[in-house]
């Protein structure tokens, strides 16, 4: 690889990167911050969100550029103290990055670096950059927060006791303190929101099992399963009562096989409600037991985070469990619950953990909340659009109702949202008897007549995404990879415009912008083209 051919790569890397989330940590109630907080204050994070950095099919040109033929002559060297100089840029003072490992395969050279506060290493402190076929691929997401920060002073760090840490984590898992030990501990330097916490990154037995638990006193960043987890069932309904379907759902990962509680999802009932037990991961209750609406909800919100995890969607769940709450009355807040449900922030919860609420439904305004996949499975999409999309004032609240939605629609393949909880005459729902709101609609953002309540008015969005799904070349499965990539491009604030660039440079970074103009034209329809003035669909399209 000549130093042009380097230089080449670099300065196209430095063009393009384009982060790509694959960890959804982000807490949000559907009710705004009381009045005079400002958006998003006092919002925390409990766990790592990890992008990565890519410019496969951006750079422009394919040129293997050498990689992969005997004898490197130090290229590797040359290529490894380059990308650490453009990865130290920027970096705060008492911050530094060093170069881990250089490695080469056919056709690819492959790169590590640690980064360093002071003398301790970063938790979780790799970068990784791989050069193949003339392309940067770099993972480099705590760089990017640590560039973020104002100068560092490694000598003001101060570890608190680890077992502190042990205690918070046996406590998140509900062990009992005599069933918690640590087997390994080393220090390292978490990059939290907020800034730099002395962590202890601890190897612990918490009951019968192992686990990894990073975190800082009783601050508990992560606490990762080191082991085979149950797969159990649950018998529900595929979708809700009036499709009637009965089919047994798999339950990955479940902590133990007589509760309903995994890696990702926790249930917790209210006082006095028994919590349903099995004896060999299998949870199968009479229809008219209670707690086959609990089984049904843990199973379903499992059903639809199985589907965000699908490797096109580039999602996991590695952060602390979500709360699965049925039989809701009232919320954090105080507000009724009954027919409602809701996706609230940890700081907002009385464990600190994020929360979903599932009312019952009252039978005259909605009905048999906790038995139709379409409630739980919208509540669970404003937890991935959460990880960047923080408001939910005007125009983002919008969004974030539209984009729950149409997970929800691109998911069953159904346009109704839904369908078993509207009672004739509620109202409550789009299309009586039937859906509580609708893709499958003509609404417009320039109707004077657009609903302006936030989930009603969403339904334009939605709808414009469900058109997008039916038009030549997509499909519903695409547009739904399609908007979980654009995530990566959103703001914690954002407009209508916003959104559409951010489908389009989504489009341009999966298909080279095959799209970008059918995005446009489907906005437009929508009567968005006032929002997008002087904005032009062929700067989306890659160069031939």
């Amino acid at each position: 690889m000549s130093s042009r051919s380097i230089a080449r790569v670099f300065h196209a890397a430095g063009v393009y990167l384009v982060a790509v989330l694959v960890c959804g940590c982000g807490r949000q109630s559907e009710r705004q911050a009381p009045s005079g907080s400002p958006e998003g204050a006092g919002l925390r994070d409990t766990c790592y969100t990890r992008e990565a950095a890519n410019t496969s099919g951006l750079l422009g040109f394919a040129a293997t550029d050498g990689a992969g033929e005997a004898g490197d002559d130090g290229i590797g060297e040359r290529l490894a103290e380059g990308l650490r100089e453009k990865l130290a840029r920027g970096l705060p003072a008492g911050v530094r990055v060093e170069r881990a490992t250089v490695k080469r395969s056919t056709g690819a050279w492959h790169f590590d670096f640690r980064y360093y506060v002071g003398n301790y290493p970063v938790c979780d402190g790799l970068a990784r950059a791989h050069i193949v076929g003339g392309k940067l691929l770099v993972d480099n997401a705590v760089g990017r927060r640590l560039s973020q920060l104002g100068e560092v002073d490694p000598s003001a760090l101060v570890w608190p006791d680890p077992a502190e840490t042990l205690a918070a984590a046996a406590r998140s898992l509900a062990v009992a303190p005599a069933a918690a030990a640590i087997r390994q501990q080393a220090t390292c330097v978490a990059v939290a929101p907020g800034g730099l916490l002395a962590a202890w990154d601890l190897t612990v037995q918490l009951g019968p099992h192992p686990y990894r638990v990073l975190g800082s006193g009783t601050r508990v960043l992560v606490v990762d399963p080191r082991f085979d987890e149950v797969t159990g069932s649950a018998r529900v309904y595929r979708k809700n009562p009036q499709d009637g379907e009965l089919v047994d759902l798999p339950l990955p990962d479940l902590t133990s096989p007589e509760e309903l509680k995994s890696s990702r999802f926790s249930l917790v009932l209210p006082t006095g409600f028994a919590s349903p037990r099995s004896t060999d991961g299998h949870f199968d209750f009479a229809q008219t037991d209670i707690r086959f609406g609990e089984a049904s909800l843990f199973a379903h919100v499992e059903d639809m985070a199985a589907w965000f995890m699908q490797p096109e969607h580039g999602y996991t769940f590695d952060c602390v469990p979500i709360d699965i709450r049925p039989h809701a009355k009232r919320d954090p807040f105080g507000y009724q619950m009954e027919n409602n449900a809701e996706y609230v922030v940890p700081e907002m919860t009385e464990n600190g953990y994020p929360a979903i609420y599932v009312g019952e439904g009252d039978g005259q305004s909605l009905q048999g909340l906790e038995l139709d996949f379409d409630v739980v499975a919208h509540e669970l999409g404003h937890h991935i659009v959460y990880r960047k999309l923080k408001s939910q004032a005007d125009e983002s609240g919008v969004i974030h109702e539209a984009l729950a939605d149409y997970f929800v629609f691109a998911r069953t393949g159904n346009a109704c949202l839904g369908e078993s909880i509207c009672p004739a005459g509620s109202p409550l729902c789009q299309v009586d008897g039937q859906c509580l709101r609708t893709a499958d609609n003509k609404l417009r953002l320039d109707d004077p007549e657009l609903p302006r309540e936030r989930h009603q008015r969403s339904q334009f969005i939605s709808g414009m995404l469900w058109d997008l799904g039916r038009s030549p070349g997509l499909s519903q499965p695409a547009v739904a990879t399609l908007v979980m990539k654009a995530i990566a491009y959103f703001q914690t604030s954002m407009s209508y415009g916003d959104l559409v660039k951010a489908l389009m440079a989504a489009d341009l970074e999966l298909n080279r912008g095959t799209h970008a103009c059918a995005i446009m034209d489907a906005a437009k329809a929508r009567g968005l083209a006032s929002e997008l003035g002087g904005v032009d669909c062929q700067s989306y399209v890659a160069a031939s």
